[in-house]
C-alpha cells in the first residue's frame, strides 16, 4: 500500500441497508470495497462490490443540464449551478403563480437510498402550500408494513419482530431474504434455525426464492395470498383450533368473521390458490403444531386487488393461534404505544388520490404517485403542472410507461435530481447531478443503534448532496432556512438532538447503541403495549381488530375479504383468452429498483436479457424450449421475452422488472414488464397498482420477414 492509499471504515451506499464496509482509497478515489471485519454489520453483496463502477461510471451525471430539444429527445446543454437552479426555481414559482400551490408535486423514489433525504422530501413543496410531496411509498412498503398491521393491531410491522432464534418454523411469505436484507442477515438467521431442526416454509410461486433452501414449498398462484389465508382460517376456526381466550378477550369481530368464513367454499378458495386440499391441510396442521412459528413478509403480498386485507389476514392467523408476542413467534418489540392519530387532510387541498384511497392518506399523510397522470392529463381532481423528481423512474417502476411519457410532455415544468440519466429525465427541463452516498454525510438510525455517516471521498465532478441541492433550490423559492447546507447541520437537523450528536461525535466509531429492553412476552395481556396501561392493543377498540373500525369509518367493510383479479376485471372471456397469471417484481442481489441495468458492470452480473420464467408443465403444453423467444400478452399490452424453464407454479409466469430505458443495455432497454400492467387496477384500500396478479397468455414469437 503506497502512501497515497488509505483504508477507511464507513457505510455502503448502494442500497438502504447501508452495510458496514471498508473502502480502499487511492489518491482520493475509492478503488475497492470490502465488508468491515470488525463490525457485526459487516457485509458486502455483489451489488456493493461494484461501488467503484457506480461512483466513477462513464455515464455519471457530473454537471447541471438544461434541455435544448423537444421533451423526450434527451437533448441538453451543460449549465452552471447558479443558472440551472435559477431556471428551476423560476419554473416552479411560475407554476405556483398560474395554477396555485397544489399544482406542484414532488416524487422521491428508491434512488434516494436513505432517510435524511426522505425527511427533506416529506414536506418540500408543502412549504409552498402543496399537499403533493409523494414518494415510493405510493408503490412500496406502506400497504404491508404500515396500513395492514395498523388496521389490525395498531402498530407497524417494525414493532412485530420474528423471533427466529427461538422459532421452530419460519414462514417466508412473499419475501426473499436471500436477496433483500443486507446486514440484518435474516437469511443467515433462518439457515441457523434450520440447522437446529426448524423448518422453513416458502409461500411463493417461485421455488428459487430463499435460494431454493426451503424445506416446504407452497407453490401458490400469484395474487392468491388472501385466498390461502382465508382457507387456513376457515379450517382453524371451524375445527376450533384457535386460542379461545384470545378470540373472546382480545378480538373485535370474531363472531362476524366466523359467519363470513362459513359462507366461503373451500373448493373455490383452493381453485384461486392452485394447490390441493391435501397440501392445504398439511400446511394448516404444521402451522397449528406449535406457537413457535414466525413469519417474514413484504412487497410480495402488496400488489394484488385486496393486498392490505391479505396482510391483515396473515396477522390474524398468528394472533388467533397464540403466536403473537410469544417465544419463537412474532415478538412485539415496542411498549407504551398510543392509538395512531389518523391524518385528516384539508378537504379543499387534498393530496392526489386521497378522495379514492382515504385510508392511505390517513396513515401516510400524503398522496399516491399513480394518480399524477390523471391530474396532469385530465385535470382530475385538479391540474398538476410542475414536478420535482428525486431518484425515481416511474417509467420503469410503475405500470404504463407510455402514459408517463404523455404526462411528462404535458407538464409545464419538470426538474430531475439523479446520478445517471433515466428515461424520465429525458423529459425534464433541468437535470441536477447529485452525489452518491459515498460522497455525502447522513445518519443511519436502526432503532437499536444510531451512526453518523461521514463522506468517504469528496463529491465527484460538480455533484452535490441531494439535500444541499434542495436547500439551494428552496432558498431561491423563499424557504431555504428549512433545510441544512453543511454536513454538520444536516446531521444535527436529522437527529433533532444536539446531545446525541455530541455523543456520536465523541464515539470512536461514530455510533451509539441504545440499551435493549428486557424481553417480556404476552405484553398485551399485562398492559405493557398500550400507553394507558390497559391490557390490549393500541387500536380504537383496544383489541385485535378482525373487524376494522378504521375501515368502517372510511366506508369499507370491516371484515377482511379476498378479491380475485379476474373477477375484478369482469370479462367473461378473460379465462379463455388469458389462462395464465403473471407476477413480477422479484428482487436480485445486483439491481435495485430501476437502477442497475444502466451500469455495464452491474448489467454483466445479471441475466443478459429479461427472462419469462415458466414451468416445465407449461413449456411442454405450449411447445416452448428453454431460451426461446416468446410473446407475453395481457389485457393491457404485449412484450417479447425469453423463456426460462424453472420451478414455478404451473399456470403462472414471472418476469423481472427494471427494464425499459434507452440507457440500458441490449434487450433490457425494451424489456419493460410494467407495460403488461395497468394504472387503472389497484388494491382497493391502499391504491397500490396490481403487478403480481396479471392475467396473460404466452405465444411462440415469430419474427416477421421483410
Amino acid at each position: 500500500m503506497n502512501k497515497n492509499t488509505a483504508v477507511k471504515k464507513g457505510l455502503c451506499g448502494m442500497c438502504r441497508s447501508q452495510c458496514a464496509i471498508e473502502a480502499t482509497i487511492n489518491d482520493g478515489k475509492i478503488v475497492s470495497v470490502a465488508a468491515d471485519p470488525d463490525s457485526p454489520r459487516g457485509y458486502l453483496c455483489p451489488r456493493g462490490k461494484l461501488a467503484p463502477a457506480v461512483i466513477y461510471g462513464r455515464a455519471r451525471l457530473l454537471k447541471p443540464l438544461v434541455r435544448t430539444g423537444k421533451k423526450g429527445s434527451g437533448q441538453f446543454r451543460e449549465a452552471t449551478w447558479d443558472e440551472a437552479l435559477d431556471i428551476a426555481a423560476k419554473g416552479f414559482l411560475a407554476v405556483k403563480e398560474k395554477y396555485g400551490p397544489r399544482a406542484l408535486a414532488s416524487y422521491f423514489g428508491q434512488g434516494v437510498l436513505e432517510a435524511t433525504i426522505d425527511k427533506a422530501g416529506d414536506s418540500f413543496f408543502a412549504n409552498l402550500g402543496s399537499p403533493n410531496d409523494l414518494d415510493r411509498g405510493s408503490i412500496c412498503f406502506n400497504a404491508s408494513r404500515i396500513i395492514a398491521p395498523m388496521l389490525t393491531i395498531g402498530m407497524g410491522m417494525d414493532a412485530t419482530v420474528p423471533d427466529i432464534e427461538h422459532s421452530e418454523i419460519v414462514f417466508s411469505w412473499g419475501k426473499n431474504s436471500y436477496t433483500d436484507d443486507g446486514p440484518a442477515r435474516m437469511y443467515s438467521r433462518i439457515r441457523e434455525m434450520q440447522k437446529r431442526g426448524g423448518k422453513l416454509v416458502l409461500i411463493d410461486p417461485r421455488r428459487e426464492a430463499m435460494n431454493s433452501k426451503a424445506d416446504i414449498w407452497i407453490p401458490l398462484m400469484p395474487g392468491s395470498d388472501g385466498a390461502l389465508t382465508l382457507a387456513m382460517l376457515k379450517i382453524i376456526i371451524e375445527e376450533e383450533r384457535y386460542d379461545k381466550s384470545i378470540a373472546e378477550d382480545f378480538t373485535l369481530g370474531f363472531d362476524e368473521f366466523r359467519q363470513y368464513l362459513k359462507k366461503q367454499k373451500l373448493s373455490k378458495l383452493l381453485k384461486y390458490c392452485g394447490i390441493s386440499e391435501k397440501m392445504l391441510r398439511e400446511l394448516t396442521d404444521l402451522f397449528c403444531s406449535t406457537t413457535k412459528a414466525s413469519f417474514i413478509t413484504f412487497t410480495g403480498v402488496e400488489y394484488q386487488p385486496a393486498a392490505v386485507q391479505a396482510t391483515r389476514m396473515i396477522y390474524l392467523l398468528w394472533a388467533l393461534t397464540g403466536k403473537l408476542d410469544v417465544e419463537g413467534g412474532m415478538y412485539i418489540s415496542k411498549t407504551g404505544l398510543s392509538e395512531h392519530k389518523l391524518y385528516v387532510p384539508d378537504k379543499d387541498n387534498l393530496p392526489l388520490g386521497a378522495d379514492k384511497y382515504p385510508v392511505f392518506t390517513a396513515y401516510t399523510k400524503t398522496g399516491l404517485m399513480s394518480d399524477l397522470p390523471d391530474a396532469v392529463l385530465k385535470n382530475d381532481p385538479y391540474p398538476v403542472r410542475g414536478l420535482l423528481m428525486v431518484g425515481g423512474s416511474p417509467m420503469v417502476t410503475f405500470p404504463e410507461s407510455r402514459t408517463w411519457a404523455k404526462t411528462y410532455k404535458k407538464l409545464d415544468f419538470m426538474v430531475v435530481l439523479d446520478r445517471y440519466m433515466t428515461e424520465d429525465a429525458c423529459y425534464a427541463d433541468v437535470i441536477l447531478p447529485v452525489s452518491t452516498r459515498y460522497e455525502t454525510a447522513s445518519v443511519l438510525d436502526l432503532g437499536g443503534m444510531v451512526q453518523l455517516r461521514d463522506p468517504l471521498i469528496e463529491p465527484v465532478g460538480g455533484t452535490m448532496n441531494d439535500i444541499f441541492v434542495l436547500q439551494k433550490l428552496a432558498e431561491r423559492m423563499g424557504f431555504g432556512d428549512r433545510l441544512p447546507d453543511t454536513n454538520e447541520k444536516l446531521q444535527r437537523w436529522y437527529l433533532e438532538d444536539d446531545a446525541l450528536y455530541r455523543k456520536l461525535r465523541k464515539s470512536d466509531d461514530l455510533t451509539v447503541r441504545r440499551e435493549k429492553a428486557p424481553v417480556v412476552y404476552e405484553k398485551y395481556k399485562k398492559g405493557l403495549v398500550r400507553k394507558d396501561g390497559k391490557p390490549g392493543f393500541p387500536t380504537p377498540s383496544g383489541k385485535i381488530e378482525i373487524k376494522s373500525t378504521v375501515l368502517e369509518k372510511y366506508g369499507y367493510k370491516g371484515i377482511p375479504d379476498y378479491r380475485d383479479m379476474r373477477e375484478t376485471i369482469k370479462d367473461k372471456d378473460l379465462n379463455k383468452e388469458y389462462p395464465l397469471t403473471m407476477t413480477s417484481g422479484a428482487r436480485t442481489m445486483v439491481r435495485i429498483g430501476s437502477f442497475g441495468q444502466n451500469i455495464p458492470e452491474m448489467a454483466a452480473k445479471e441475466a443478459v436479457r429479461p427472462m419469462a420464467d415458466i414451468s416445465t408443465e407449461d413449456a411442454s403444453a405450449y411447445g416452448i424450449k428453454d431460451g426461446e423467444r416468446i410473446r407475453v400478452v395481457s389485457p393491457f399490452g404485449s412484450k417479447v421475452f425469453y423463456a426460462r424453464i424453472t420451478e414455478i407454479t404451473p399456470g403462472s409466469i414471472h418476469i423481472p422488472y427494471g427494464g425499459g430505458s434507452r440507457f440500458m443495455s441490449g434487450y433490457w432497454a425494451r424489456g419493460n414488464v410494467n407495460d403488461l400492467c395497468s394504472l387503472r387496477y389497484r388494491d382497493y384500500i391502499s391504491g397500490f397498482p396490481i403487478i403480481k396478479d396479471i392475467p396473460c397468455r404466452i405465444e411462440k414469437y415469430y419474427r416477421k420477414k421483410n
